[in-house]
Order: structure tokens, then C-alpha cells, then sequence
């Protein structure tokens, strides 16, 4: 899997000397065995968690850990082996 972030300058106000900036982001993933390839963009906010910003984009199934934090067990119905977990 591969998993990128871009970001994308706006044009500001005719004037304006500051320009915002919007992130994009980019994923791809790939499970050549599984026949999965998808690739997606979003715009997303600033400060944006890539994990939240995954969920909204595809399936995602993952336990929490407290220590940890979430670590992803299927993504687009692709289930890891058992004790393993995908990696971002």
C-alpha cells in the first residue's frame, strides 16, 4: 500500500500577498493477489489525522489499542493475517 499527501496552492484575493494552502490527499493501494487497485484524492482539511482522512475514503476495519492508538486489521475488505496489521 502506498499512502502520499500533496499539498496544493490556492490562488489568494487579486492583492493578496498570502496564499492558502489546501492539503491533498493522495492514496493509492495495491493488493496484487486480491485484484485490489484503487486510487483516490481528497482535498482535506488542515490538521487533518490520515487515519480519519482514511476511514472517509474506503472501508476500514482496525482495533484500538490504548497505548497504540488504532491499527488496521482490513482495509477494502482486505483482512491482514491474524496478529498482523496493515501499515500506513
Amino acid at each position: 500500500m502506498d499512502f502520499q499527501t500533496s499539498a496544493v496552492a490556492n490562488q489568494g484575493k487579486a492583492g493578496d500577498d498570502k496564499k492558502a494552502v489546501t492539503p491533498t490527499l493522495t492514496l493509492k493501494i495495491s493488493d496484487k493477489p486480491n485484484g485490489l487497485a484503487l486510487e483516490a484524492k481528497k482535498m482535506v482539511p488542515v490538521g487533518s489525522n490520515a487515519f480519519d482522512v482514511l476511514r472517509d475514503i474506503v472501508t476500514v476495519k482496525y482495533k484500538t489499542f490504548p497505548q497504540l492508538g488504532p491499527m488496521v486489521t482490513s482495509l477494502c475488505g482486505v483482512d491482514a493475517p491474524d496478529g498482523v496489521f496493515w501499515a500506513l
